[in-house]
């Protein structure tokens, strides 16, 4: 059974995703070079995850540009296409957080 704590727990992915959004650095590059990443609007106040269920994590960023996502312990890279799309696939997770 999820607990209230573990629903908030699940719902702060969007709040932690919008800051990783809000100005990051790409990997490899100096700070003064930021790039404009961007996630889904999916990804928003009141977002709730399904539990034992893939988390897929998808936006946009400059073509070219690497894009690190990390929550709970995991991360995963990936690369802007030419278009601009990246996305990356967190595990699963039970709806306990474990």
């Amino acid at each position: 059974m999820r607990t209230a704590s573990t629903r908030w727990a699940e719902v702060l992915l969007a709040a932690a995703l919008a800051a990783l959004a809000g100005g990051c650095v790409a990997p490899g590059k100096a700070a003064a070079a930021r790039t404009a990443v961007t996630l889904s609007p999916l990804f928003g106040d009141h977002a709730v995850l399904q539990s034992g269920r893939p988390v897929p994590v998808w936006g946009r960023a400059a073509p070219g540009d690497a894009v690190a996502v990390s929550y709970r312990g995991q991360a995963a890279r990936a690369t802007a296409g030419p278009d601009g799309r990246w996305s990356v696939t967190l595990a699963p997770r039970s709806a306990f957080g474990a």
